[in-house]
């Protein structure tokens, strides 16, 4: 795993477990050598909750390769010979490059399938899922169908705006988007790390990936762009986000860039509330918001995706802010890891409701 213990600590998975939920479940994961991969199968090796069989899948070339799953590790199995009646719920993590009727063999067995960013239908609809957010929204592929998961940098920002939106309503949103280079998997980590190197030696680089330089650099736009300025992945991270909240009419805008950070976004959300609110009263809002921690800005205000997001599940907000003299304008900034609390995260939480809930 190409720079990740070096990079960036790891936290066990601490989320709370019903009493009364069956301790098993049978999962599938599709598409396991990546980044997702690999934060996934941390994620659901140390989730106790999660102690049923897990199998890995993937395509001919990959099979028979292991990875690391706990203290143990797993042989990847040929997606296109897999019995899908062995298991109960298929992750499919988008980084897998098997095609074929594996979709269709899952849905006949009926599995409920996780669907992260969205990548195996052109169309669908039902709202993406953020487990803290609409997880109602799963009832009707209970007995079998596809879960569409959003990307990390939406997730991270439904999850602060959603309590905000039901106690006082919300007008409008502006999110600028700082987004980690893991969101391009191993290949982001290996370019700027390579890119560093090369500038730290004098010696000249050749972006690969990226459009330009990533190492010591901002990127604004590395996305193709629509006729009104906007990225694509700007506009299906608004819609998603709208889509995920169930509002509409709500005016949000999404502005992304990616920095030169290996793990971790971190996101300016400045929003407008339907009625008048405290900056004590949203400072207390946010603080009992399931995974999310505050920073006290007096005795740590530098609150960064390295030393408050890379390795951890929740996250961390800070720089809360009136914005003038108006009691519904305010700013905040938050960090969270892209890999394990955007994703894997959800993911974890996800499978927790399919298991209180619907199985």
């Amino acid at each position: 795993m190409f720079l990740r213990n070096e990079l960036r600590g790891t936290e066990p998975y601490n989320l709370e477990i019903e009493q009364n939920m069956n301790p098993e479940v049978d999962i599938a994961l599709v598409g396991a050598t990546g980044l997702v991969g690999e934060a996934l199968l941390e994620a659901i090796s140390s989730h106790p909750m999660l102690a049923g069989s897990v199998q890995v899948l993937g395509d001919e070339e990959a099979a028979g390769d292991t990875v690391e799953f706990g203290k143990r590790a797993l042989t990847i199995a040929d997606l296109s010979l897999f019995d899908f009646t062995q298991v109960r719920i298929v992750i499919s993590t988008g980084e897998d490059s098997s095609a074929g009727d594996w979709l269709d063999l899952a849905q006949d067995a009926g599995c409920i399938i996780l669907d992260i960013g969205a990548r195996l239908l052109e169309a669908t609809d039902l709202p993406p899922v953020v487990g803290w957010v609409n997880p109602e929204s799963m009832e009707v592929v209970s007995k079998g169908g596809i879960i569409t998961l959003p990307d990390a940098g939406t997730s991270q920002l439904v999850r602060i705006l959603k309590p905000v939106l039901d106690r006082v309503g919300l007008e409008q949103v502006s999110v600028v988007s700082y987004q980690a280079v893991s969101d391009f998997g191993h290949a982001g980590v290996e370019e700027m790390a390579r890119q560093t190197a090369q500038l730290l030696n004098a010696k000249p680089i050749t972006p690969v990936l990226f459009p330009q330089q990533i190492a010591f650099n901002l990127l604004s736009i590395v996305d193709e762009v629509n006729e009104d300025g906007s990225t694509l992945g700007e506009t299906k991270a608004e819609q998603d986000a709208l889509n995920v909240l169930g509002c509409d009419d709500l005016s949000l805008t999404v502005t992304t860039a990616i920095a030169p950070v290996f793990y971790g976004h971190s996101q300016v959300v400045q929003f407008q509330t339907s009625r008048p609110l405290t900056l004590k009263n949203l400072q207390s809002l946010l603080a009992e918001t399931e995974g999310v921690t505050l920073v006290d800005s007096e005795n740590d205000a530098c609150v960064s995706p390295v030393s408050h997001a890379s390795g951890k599940e929740e996250i961390t907000v800070g720089r809360i802010r009136s914005v003038g003299k108006n009691a519904t304008q305010f700013s905040l900034f938050t960090v969270a890891d892209n890999l394990r609390s955007g994703i894997a995260a959800n993911v974890v939480k996800i499978v927790e409701v399919l298991v209180k809930d619907y199985l």
